[in-house]
């Protein structure tokens, strides 16, 4: 606490001031303010300007409201409940949130707050009293946003991507309940295997938080089996085992020149020798 006052009228002969708490002296001054610690309660302070042949006081009565005690928070989602101790004989508290104050009459406050760190401070009203603050700083880190999947490469990965906040450090990233890998882009590839593949991002803030986690399912129908190929002079017949939708031919790896057939075989004339790949198409139920 800082005391300040204003010099007599004729400081003539003056030598120093004595500066008394609840009738103990604190110290000493020749200037017109005073530094010192106090304790929460009530207190009468006085200033006694002293000169060479007599002495002059001045009283202050100071008032000090304690800081509240157990200044915690709870999220759910980007909501924070944010709660303290009741201090008795406090009917109003002053609370502020990312430098927005309100004065509320209980001891929870809920309040959203943005990606990142949140600065509350908490008090007790007053306006005849000092009162003491107690700060906490809220930590939350937004979950990814569009987690997606993108493809199923030709070596059996699964490719994911999502979005991201500014605020992300790195991000865990786990497929099928399988140790979780760190990486620091908003991808993510593992190998897919027949059946339900369940992808799960969690992000890790900057600030030395983490987001809740965000899932993704994607199913992986098998291949086709029983591929086979029988010829008539250059007229090639290609024969495998399926029940998908339909089945995309391609010859040579031009993918720019597929052909679809909605039945297991596909007849064309080749010469020479040539690769042959067959992809099922099961619509949305699944990728192979």
């Amino acid at each position: 606490l800082t005391l300040t006052w204003e010099a007599p009228e004729d400081p003539t002969g003056l030598v120093e001031y004595q500066i008394f708490m609840d009738d103990e002296q604190m110290g000493t001054t020749t200037e017109l303010t005073y530094a010192f610690n106090v304790t929460v309660g009530q207190h009468d302070v006085a200033v006694k300007a002293v000169f060479a042949e007599c002495e002059r006081a001045e009283h202050v009565h100071v008032c000090i409201l304690p800081a509240v005690e157990n200044l915690s928070y709870n999220l759910v989602g980007n909501t924070a409940l944010i709660s303290w101790d009741e201090i008795e004989g406090i009917e109003q508290y002053e609370i502020t949130v990312n430098g927005q104050m309100s004065i509320i009459s209980d001891v929870t406050y809920t309040s959203m707050v943005e990606d990142g760190l949140t600065t509350v401070t908490v008090e007790p009203a007053s306006e005849s009293c000092y009162t003491l603050k107690s700060e906490i700083e809220i930590c939350y880190c937004k979950p990814v946003e569009n987690l997606r999947f993108v493809e199923l490469d030709a070596d059996g990965m699964l490719h994911f991507q999502w979005d991201g906040s500014s605020n992300d450090s790195y991000y865990e990233v786990s497929c099928n309940g399988a140790d979780a890998q760190t990486v620091y882009s908003s991808d993510a590839v593992f190998a897919a295997e027949v059946g339900t593949n369940t992808i799960s991002v969690v992000a890790y803030s900057n600030f030395g938080c983490n987001s809740d986690p965000v899932s993704l399912t994607q199913n992986v129908c098998a291949g086709v089996e029983g591929f086979d190929y029988s010829f008539e002079g250059a007229l090639v017949t290609i024969t495998w085992n399926g029940d998908a939708e339909s089945y995309k031919v391609m010859i040579d790896n031009d993918w720019l020149l597929p052909e679809t057939v909605e039945t297991p075989s596909y007849t064309t004339n080749l010469e020479g020798s040539h690769f042959i790949e067959v992809t099922p198409d099961y619509g949305d139920a699944c990728v192979a």
